[in-house]
């Protein structure tokens, strides 16, 4: 963990549990100890999605920023993320959101065309405006997230039209990649596709931006987490170099960077014995905190009793969620847990802190309704924006 348990305690003493405290300079480390691996022609992008409330500082730290989602977009503008560094991603970029963020931002960030619709309206505003509008087609892996080969040919050879500016390539197949050896035939994929469409269209892109989807060992101790981390980055950096594209290379981080940023502290209010076994009841539970691949709290990621250092009894620890699920850790070692002591979780600083799926991504709260024979549709509320509260709003009257 990143942050001293003396922190910790300076922290219980303005904050309620549960919380969460981001070490930014976490952060911004695991930006430079990339660096320090990867080959100068290489960037680092962090994709916010990770955790939005780090967009300020790697903001700064980042080369690049990718916003997945209009409200992230909005997050980038509080933070006043330079225009230059953000990447507009993301799946779902209807027509009237895009054209919004054209006229707001024009060609001063670059975009992903993740369909032929996407690339069309890109298109359009910059036959439009004469802007020099920065797009990079969102290859796919076969799933649901952007074109397939023969899509981007289309668009190479013009025939979707020539305004806008195919300034590079995007590609992204997914998260947690254990197997280095996926990543390597990906970049020997695109490398492939880079080097026929130099020869069939004159094309060489100035960036090619690649989502490792690199692991993060989030239950090992810190010495063979940092061994395996660097270990993966010098395979990947060898691969980089061998490539036959020698432009440059951006790689899009969420996890890898967030994840050991974050400190998750939450407060025992309840303690129960059934037999030899020890429950603890907490204040916080798994909509607010998990660990990729932890199932029921069979794995214990980096934990410790605050009050009580020492590791001699088992126990299992529930949220407070009325769930059979609610389960943290299902056999961890502590000293005798007392209500009022504070258990502090390691490496929540990834996905974690947008307190479960709802405001993931950082889009609208569903609207909700009723309805009745005698009343018909009633409307309770309406969609509920939520970059308000990912950009660290401290109340739903504080977004604007």
């Amino acid at each position: 963990m990143t942050l001293t348990a003396e922190k910790i305690s300076e922290a219980l003493r303005m904050a309620q549990t549960p919380f969460y405290i981001f070490d930014t300079d976490e952060a911004a480390g695991e930006i430079r100890r990339m660096h320090e691996v990867l080959p100068e022609r290489v960037k680092v992008c962090f994709s916010i999605k990770a955790n939005p409330y780090l967009t300020e500082a790697l903001g700064k730290a980042a080369d690049y920023v990718e916003a997945c989602s209009f409200g992230e977009l909005r997050i980038c503008e509080r933070k006043k993320v330079p225009e230059e560094k953000i990447v507009l991603s993301g799946v779902n970029k209807g027509k009237d959101d895009l054209l919004a963020a054209l006229k707001r931002h024009g060609g001063r960030i670059t975009y992903t065309a993740e369909s032929l619709m996407q690339w069309e309206t890109l298109e359009q505003f910059a036959e439009q405006t004469g802007e020099d509008i920065r797009v990079m087609p969102r290859l796919t892996d076969g799933s649901q997230f952007g074109m397939d080969r023969g899509e981007i040919e289309e668009i190479l050879a013009g025939k979707h039209g020539k305004s806008a500016r195919v300034c590079g390539i995007h590609y992204f197949s997914g998260t947690q990649k254990k197997n280095i050896g996926r990543t390597t035939e990906e970049l020997d994929m695109i490398d492939g596709c880079l080097q026929d469409w130099k020869a069939a269209y004159g094309f060489e892109p100035e960036r090619l931006e690649f989502g490792s989807g690199m692991a993060v060992d989030y239950f090992s101790d810190e010495e063979t987490m940092r061994s395996r981390e660097k270990k993966d980055l010098e395979a990947l950096s060898d691969k980089l170099q061998a490539m036959a594209y020698q432009g440059e290379v951006t790689l899009e981080f969420g996890r890898r960077i967030a994840a050991t940023s974050g400190t998750y502290v939450t407060a025992v209010a309840d303690v129960k014995h059934r037999g030899e076994h020890r429950f603890a009841i907490v204040d916080g539970g798994i909509h607010q905190v998990s660990w990729y691949g932890q199932m029921m709290g069979m794995k214990v990621p980096p934990v410790y009793c605050l009050e009580k250092p020492e590791k001699k009894q088992e126990w299992s620890v529930f949220g407070s969620l009325c769930s059979m699920n609610d389960v943290l850790l299902r056999s961890a070692q502590f000293g005798e847990l007392n209500i009022g002591d504070h258990l502090v979780f390691g490496r929540c600083g990834a996905y974690a802190p947008t307190e479960g799926m709802l405001t993931f991504l950082s889009r609208d709260l569903p609207g909700m309704w009723t309805w009745s024979e005698k009343e018909g549709l009633r409307r309770l509320r309406g969609l509920l924006p939520t970059d308000g509260l990912n950009c660290g709003a401290a109340e739903l009257k504080d977004i604007e």
